[in-house]
């Protein structure tokens, strides 16, 4: 059964682009099925030739996979500002990647304690996410596309 996407996964992809002062809107889709992350062998990806970013957030902890979708935001800000894609290991883009993302990962961590939890508590409407956020949250409009939520945005 697939899960919504929730006002905190919202709230943390809004945080990421206002972060990452990102100028084209993203395609992002979040899948559950932990088959196609063994098949394409990686947690997540951004695909230039599509323009599009693939999160497995299956039952991994939220801090887990907002860590993928952040990384792969960065490279979406990288192709952004025209800079060679080069994902192999090792290269100066996916270091970026890798650091950027834990870095607004930990900020947002830091304001928001229920992403270290698997329990989705951050749709309660009592939830800390939920709360401080309430009215800034972005205006998203998503679609089941093969069994997997998209997520899109207007900037």
């Amino acid at each position: 059964m697939k899960r919504p996407i929730s006002q905190a996964d919202q709230a943390f992809i809004a945080y990421c682009i206002k972060e990452l002062k990102l100028t084209t809107a993203p395609k992002i889709r979040i899948g559950d099925d932990h088959r196609k992350a063994q098949q394409v062998r990686a947690m997540g990806y951004y695909n230039p030739a599509e323009n599009l970013i693939w999160v497995l957030r299956g039952d991994r902890v939220p801090a887990d996979w907002y860590r993928t979708l952040a990384h792969e935001l960065v490279h979406w800000r990288q192709r952004e500002l025209g800079q060679e894609m080069d994902g192999s290991d090792g290269s100066d883009l996916e270091n970026q990647a890798n650091a950027t993302a834990g870095v607004l990962l930990r900020e947002w961590g830091r304001r928001y304690e229920t992403i270290y939890v698997i329990e989705d508590l951050a749709d309660d409407p009592n939830s800390d996410i939920t709360q401080s956020l309430g009215a800034e949250l972005p205006l998203i409009s998503g679609s089941d596309l093969a069994d997997e939520h998209m997520v899109s945005y207007s900037l």
